[in-house]
């Protein structure tokens, strides 16, 4: 007789964004709204994902940035945090099995 086991794990993040390092309430093109935003070893920590991934999530307009006339790249944390949240919450998806028709 085989037995089935279920293990539910669930993990908790603080982060703590320090004023000092960046974080600043500027104006989201792509949210409409004045929103806290912050620079990309930040935006990086947040979502839990290298740099480089963070500029592919803007190309995909998954996450918001805009540029500071300095150059400075700003990332809108209403987005990252909407944008792995979602990832987050896709699970993957159990294998299909190929079903007989004939025996319905």
């Amino acid at each position: 007789m085989k037995r089935k086991a279920t293990v539910t794990v669930e993990t908790e993040r603080v982060l703590v964004i320090s004023q000092s390092r960046g974080a600043i309430e500027h104006w989201c093109e792509e949210c409409k709204a004045t929103v806290r935003m912050i620079g990309v070893s930040e935006a990086a920590a947040i979502a839990g994902l290298p740099e480089r991934v963070i500029f592919r999530l803007t190309e995909t307009r998954k996450i918001h940035f805009t540029e500071t006339a300095e150059g400075r790249s700003l990332f809108c944390i209403d987005s990252i945090l909407e944008a792995t949240e979602a990832a987050a919450c896709q699970l993957p998806r159990a294998p299909r099995k190929n079903r007989d028709r004939s025996s319905r």
